[in-house]
C-alpha cells in the first residue's frame, strides 16, 4: 500500500498501475486513500481503458462519497458513458449528479435512494462492462 501511494504521488505511474492491479487482485485491507484512487482513475481513462477507468470511478465514489473529488468521478462516468459506451440515459443520470455536486453525496446516506443508474450499476456488480 504505501509503495502504491509513494509511486502515485512521485508520478510514476507505469508502476502506481502495475502496483494498483497487484492491489486489487488481493485482500483489500481498506480504502486507499482519495487522492490515489482517483489519480488512478484518471490515469487508467487518459490510457484509453474507459471501462477499467469507469469501475475505478465508481470504486472512488464508493470508497469516498462525498470526496472531494466526488463530482469529477461522477462527470468522468458520464463521458464514459456518453462517449465510449453510446448510454445517453446513464450519461445524463452520472452528468446530473456531476452538476448537482455536494448535495447528490445524500443519496448514499440511510434513508435516500439511489438514482436509476446507480441501481442498474449496483445490480450489475459495479461493473460497467457488463451494463450495455
Amino acid at each position: 500500500r504505501d509503495q502504491l501511494v509513494g509511486a502515485v504521488l512521485d508520478g510514476r505511474m507505469d508502476l502506481a498501475l502495475e502496483l494498483h492491479r497487484r492491489w486489487m487482485s488481493g485482500p483489500r485491507g481498506g480504502a486507499l486513500p482519495p487522492v490515489v484512487e482517483m489519480e488512478i482513475a484518471h490515469e487508467v481513462f487518459r490510457r484509453g481503458r474507459v471501462e477499467e477507468a469507469a469501475e475505478a470511478y465508481l470504486r472512488y465514489l464508493a470508497d469516498h462519497p462525498r470526496g472531494d473529488e466526488a463530482a469529477e468521478a461522477k462527470f468522468r462516468l458520464g463521458l464514459i458513458h456518453l462517449r465510449a459506451l453510446g448510454d445517453r440515459e446513464k450519461a445524463r443520470d452520472w452528468l446530473r449528479q456531476a452538476a448537482a455536486g455536494e448535495d447528490e453525496g445524500k443519496e448514499t446516506e440511510p434513508g435516500n435512494d439511489p438514482t436509476p443508474a446507480q441501481r442498474r450499476t449496483y445490480a450489475a456488480g459495479g461493473r460497467v462492462h457488463e451494463q450495455r
